[in-house]
C-alpha cells in the first residue's frame, strides 16, 4: 500500500512532521522524538523519527528516513505517571483525614479530587440510613451536567430487606455501558434521570469484621461509555478504604465530643434538681465577674433558703424533701427570663441566683417574684413550723465589679441579706449594699 508522507501520521501531528522533513531537506538531518505513526490496520504506534538526507547512486539524494517504536516504552512511562498521580492522590487525601475530623470536609475532598483524577463529569458519595435506601452526601459535578446531590434514592442493586446484606452492595462494579450491563429497565431509567452513562462503583465499608456497609463511593462518566482502566479501579478501592478510616476516626470523635459533653454535665449539675451545681456556681460568678468589670455592668446576686426545711424533711421523709427541693428549683428557673441568669444549688436548700447586667432594683424585684411564685405553690408543710406552706427567704446584693472588690465579698454580702430576712422573721427579702 502507497501513503504519501503526510498520510502515516495522524491529523494532529502531521504539521509538525512535515516541517520537521522540509527542514531536514534544507539542513540535511531532523529528529522528531515522540510522535504518533498510523499503521496499516488503522492503529497508531509511537515512534521516534530520524531523517537525513543521503546519496543515492551518485546522481542524485534522497531522505533517509528511520522509525524506532518507542510504544512499550511510552506506555510504561504513561503507566508509572499515572502510578505516581494515583500515588499522591492517595497521600493527600489520607493527609487530609488525619488533618480533619471533620466528615463533611473529608467528603467533599475526596469527591473533587476523584474527579478531577478521573476527568468525569460526576463523582458522589451515597451513604445508607437505616430503613431506607440512603441519599447522596458528596458530589463534585462538571460543568453543564445535572446535580444530584440530597437526593434521597435507591440505588440499582437495592432490593427491600436487602439494604446491608446484598453482596452486589459489597463488590465492585464497573460498568461501561448501561445500556449493554445487562440491568433492569427500571434501573436504567433510574440512571438515565442522572444522564448516566458508565459507572465505576465501590463500597465503603467500616469497622472489623462483619464490615459495615456505610455507603458507597461512586463515579458516573455522562458524556458516553466509558472502559474502567484497573488503575482507576484500584484508585477508588484505596481511596474508599482511606474513606472509611476517615468515617470511623470522625465517629469516634463525636462519640468523644459526646462523652466529654455528658461528662461536663455530670461535673456541673446538681443531679437531683437538675439545675447547675456548687461548682459550676463558683466557675460562672468568676467568667461574669471577669466580663462585667471590663464592660463596668452590674452583677447581682440573690441567695435563698427554704424556710424550716429540716423540720418538713424530718416529718415529711426524704423522698418528699427531695420532692421539694425539685419543685423549688424548677419554680425559680421558670421565673428566670434571661438566658444568662444562672440558678444553682448551693446547699442543701439553699439556692443561689447570678443576675448578669442587672441592677439593684431589678434583683429586688424578681427576688419577690420568687419568694411570691414559692408561697402560690402552696407545699404543705406537715413539720412543726409556724407557716402552713413551704415559703423561702431571700437575700440580694448588687455591685459592679472592679479591682477593689472580690467576688467572694459579693457573696458575703448576699448572706448577711439572707441572714437579715431570716431575722426579721422569713418569708421575704432582704438587701444589702455589698
Amino acid at each position: 500500500m502507497k501513503m504519501h508522507a503526510s498520510q502515516i501520521h495522524p491529523l494532529p501531528e502531521r504539521k509538525r512532521v512535515m516541517t520537521e522533513f522540509m527542514k531536514s531537506i534544507k539542513k540535511g538531518v531532523a529528529w522528531l522524538p515522540n510522535t504518533l505513526v498510523l499503521q496499516k490496520e488503522g492503529q497508531t504506534v509511537w515512534v521516534d523519527i530520524n531523517s537525513r538526507v543521503v546519496e543515492w547512486g551518485g546522481s542524485g539524494k534522497v531522505v533517509q528516513t528511520i522509525f524506532r517504536d518507542i510504544t512499550y516504552r511510552v506506555q510504561l512511562e504513561n503507566t508509572l505517571k499515572q502510578q505516581a498521580e494515583r500515588e499522591r492522590l492517595v497521600r493527600g487525601i489520607a493527609q487530609n483525614i488525619r488533618e480533619s475530623l471533620n466528615l463533611e470536609e473529608i467528603l467533599n475532598t475526596t469527591v473533587n479530587k476523584v474527579r478531577e483524577f478521573l476527568q468525569t463529569e460526576r463523582v458522589i458519595i451515597h451513604r445508607f440510613k437505616t430503613g431506607e435506601s440512603g441519599q447522596i452526601v458528596a458530589e463534585s459535578i462538571a460543568d453543564g451536567w445535572g446535580s444530584s446531590l440530597d437526593w434521597a434514592i435507591g440505588h440499582p442493586w437495592i432490593t427491600e430487606n436487602q439494604l446491608s446484606n446484598s453482596p452486589q452492595l459489597r463488590q465492585i462494579c464497573a460498568i461501561e455501558d448501561i445500556y449493554t450491563s445487562g440491568l433492569e429497565q427500571s434501573h436504567i431509567e433510574l440512571l438515565e434521570t442522572f444522564e448516566i452513562r458508565a459507572m465505576l462503583v465501590m463500597p465503603i465499608l467500616t469497622g472489623e469484621y462483619p464490615s459495615l456497609l456505610w455507603g458507597l463511593l461512586i463515579a458516573h462518566q455522562c458524556s458516553g461509555v466509558r472502559k474502567w482502566e484497573q488503575l482507576e479501579i484500584n484508585l477508588l478501592q484505596e481511596l474508599a478504604m482511606q474513606l472509611a478510616l476517615g468515617i470511623q476516626q470522625s465517629q469516634l470523635y463525636q462519640q468523644l465530643k459526646e462523652a466529654n459533653v455528658e461528662l461536663h454535665q455530670l461535673a456541673t449539675v446538681d443531679c437531683l434538681t437538675q439545675i447547675a451545681n456548687r461548682r459550676r456556681f463558683d466557675e460562672y460568678l468568676h467568667q461574669e465577674w471577669w466580663r462585667l468589670s471590663h464592660e463596668q455592668k452590674p452583677l447581682s446576686l440573690i441567695l435563698c433558703d427554704i424556710d424550716f426545711f429540716k423540720l418538713y424533711n424530718d416529718a415529711c421523709g426524704h423522698q418528699a424533701g427531695d420532692r421539694c427541693l425539685k419543685q423549688v428549683a424548677a419554680a425559680i428557673r421558670a421565673v428566670l427570663k434571661h438566658s444568662a441568669d444562672l440558678v444553682a444549688r448551693y446547699g442543701g436548700e439553699e439556692f443561689a441566683i447570678i443576675l448578669p447586667n442587672t441592677d439593684a432594683i431589678t434583683a429586688l424585684s424578681i427576688a419577690e417574684t420568687i419568694r411570691s411564685t414559692i408561697k402560690d405553690m402552696r407545699i404543705v408543710h406537715r413539720g412543726l413550723a409556724p407557716d402552713r406552706y413551704i415559703t423561702l427567704s431571700l437575700g440580694t446584693t448588687t455591685v459592679v465589679p472592679g479591682p477593689k472588690i472580690s467576688p467572694e465579698r459579693l457573696i458575703s454580702a448576699a448572706d448577711r441579706a439572707l441572714y437579715s430576712a431570716k431575722e426579721q422573721g422569713r418569708d421575704r427579702v432582704g438587701t444589702i449594699e455589698c
